[in-house]
């Protein structure tokens, strides 16, 4: 009886530890994500130089028109030691997409969270409110 009582103390304690172990997966969601307006981030590009700018659009989009020395960053990017440096690298990380309501840099703000890199915010205007307000833009 005392070892069966034993034996039923010690595999609770070690059902415990097993579920602590798979509660260590952190969920993020859309309300996680921090935005930013477009008159800060037009504000950071003038003024602070380690404020980085990540376009989350297609290449081909990327390359008729992006916000001047903005990279370019697909999901898959982040597997880029060079381009995790960039990003650990930066104050800020002012993510967009073509408009408001993008997709893309939320999936791409959360995969950062996700990753640890912290400083992401998703510009609330998108890349067609940047260039509608008149604001600085390159094409490759």
């Amino acid at each position: 009886m005392r070892n069966q009582a034993l034996i039923a103390g010690c595999l609770t304690i070690l059902l415990l530890a097993l579920s602590s172990l798979t509660g260590c997966e952190t969920t993020i969601s859309d309300r996680d994500v921090r935005t930013a307006t477009l008159e800060n981030a037009s504000r950071w590009a003038e003024s602070d130089d380690r404020t980085l700018f990540v376009d989350a659009r297609s290449r081909a989009d990327f390359a008729d028109g992006h916000i001047p020395g903005a990279l370019n960053l697909d999901l898959r990017d982040l597997e880029d030691n060079g381009v995790r440096a960039r990003l650990n690298g930066a104050r800020r990380i002012v993510i967009y997409g073509q408009n408001p309501g993008s997709a893309r840099p939320v999936a791409l703000a959360k995969k950062l969270l996700k990753e640890g890199i912290k400083g992401g915010l998703v510009m609330e205007a998108g890349f067609d409110g940047w260039r509608d307000q008149g604001r600085p833009v390159v094409a490759n």
